[in-house]
């Protein structure tokens, strides 16, 4: 095998692995998968870059530090990717996420809608309402949306007990329970355990 050849294949699985990152919820198996290859092939290609006995001992300790390095690089970047996709996830859905608020904040009352089921505390949405919204939240691979006083609350990803979305508010939002974060105009982030 060329020398360079694990070197080239080494660096472009920790490109991909980062890349990957962008990925949206909705390509959730995508994103895992594709870390997972880039993940085992850069692992193969790294070992086989340290077992070259043409490779100099200083080189091998180079690489070593690249890696340890690029491990630290992506725990930092992390917050960064995840507001970075939650940027991404708003503009790509802006228009349908925006006539959800819409609907939602025309109406007085509590309301709270899944893909399937729906609760209202004064039935303010008729069925035409409730099934536009509900397709919509099919559209854009929402698990559930709430409307409560002036603020409609999106869950975009729930797992057992740790919960993260957005918020849309015309108000500012200073929540410490939610820990939300204001990612543009009017929406936020925000996750905290249910």
């Amino acid at each position: 095998m060329n020398s360079n050849k694990p070197i080239f294949f080494f660096g472009f699985s920790v490109f991909v692995f980062f890349i990957s990152s962008f990925l949206t919820d909705r390509e959730l198996i995508l994103n895992i998968f594709i870390k997972s290859i880039s993940f085992i092939v850069g692992l193969i290609f790294f070992l086989i870059i340290l077992k070259d006995k043409n490779k100099s001992y200083k080189f091998k300790i180079i690489i070593v530090f690249l890696v340890v390095m690029l491990g630290v690089t992506y725990v930092l970047l992390l917050p960064f990717f995840f507001r970075s996709f939650i940027k991404l996830y708003i503009y790509r859905y802006n228009d349908e996420l925006m006539e959800i608020n819409t609907i939602l904040l025309e109406k007085d009352s509590s309301i709270s809608l899944r893909k399937s089921d729906y609760y209202d505390n004064k039935n303010s949405l008729d069925s035409i309402q409730q099934g536009k919204i509900q397709e919509l939240l099919k559209k854009t691979d929402l698990y559930w949306v709430g409307k409560h006083d002036r603020q409609v609350e999106y869950e975009l990803h729930g797992f057992l007990d740790n919960r993260y979305g957005i918020i849309y508010s015309l108000e500012s939002i200073n929540d410490t329970l939610r820990h939300s974060e204001k990612v543009s105009d009017n929406w936020y982030l925000y996750s905290f355990p249910h």
